[in-house]
């Protein structure tokens, strides 16, 4: 008896860990910011750009030098990181892949800056300036995904305002459509080239 409670919680314990991974749709970019001499710099100014990701997204660094970046769709991205008395620097090539963090650490030189960016506020994680929910995903970004998510449900999952549905809304059946800004399986048209 004592044995079979012990393999129910570990079964109960695998099952949910497998489905925390199976349902990531995004990545992160994490990592540090010193100058050059190795000291951590707090409140440097990090924005990444990609053509996966309407609009940028933003962060600044920590009292220890140090900032993340979650949510993002996977992509090849672009990281500008600046800070008033330092030179500002351009990160390349970080691809983002799905479930993953990719670890990118900027050094910046002292020196005259080109421009200056005041930061008052956190940038937000929602494109206020469009309502557009239109993605287009490259050979490049389907290439990242895992074959298994290469149905047009799954796909739809790296779309803001979409979500997957597993179940049928209206049968309470499985292979349901995904739902579209709330609308339901039934109120949406799909439209895919």
């Amino acid at each position: 008896m004592k044995f079979t409670r012990i393999l129910f919680w570990l079964l109960l314990a695998v099952a949910i860990s497998t489905g925390a991974v199976l349902a990531q749709t995004t990545g992160q970019i994490t990592g540090y910011v010193q100058d050059q001499n190795g000291e951590p710099l707090a409140g440097a100014t990090l924005v990444a750009t990609s053509d996966s990701l309407i609009g940028e997204r933003g962060t600044t660094s920590d009292s220890n030098g140090r900032y993340n970046m979650p949510l993002l769709p996977t992509g090849v991205y672009s990281l500008k990181v600046s800070m008033a008395g330092y030179q500002s620097i351009q990160l390349k090539d970080i691809t983002v892949q799905l479930g993953k963090t990719v670890s990118a650490n900027a050094v910046l030189q002292s020196g005259e800056l080109l421009e200056t960016v005041i930061v008052t506020s956190e940038f937000p994680l929602i494109e206020s300036k469009t309502a557009d929910t239109t993605t287009n995903m490259s050979l490049k970004t389907l290439d990242t995904i895992p074959t298994s998510a290469r149905s047009f449900r799954d796909l739809t999952k790296f779309v803001p305002s979409i979500t997957g549905v597993e179940l049928n809304t209206s049968t309470g059946g499985a292979q349901g459509f995904p739902s579209i800004r709330g609308e339901g399986q039934y109120g949406d048209n799909y439209l895919i080239d």
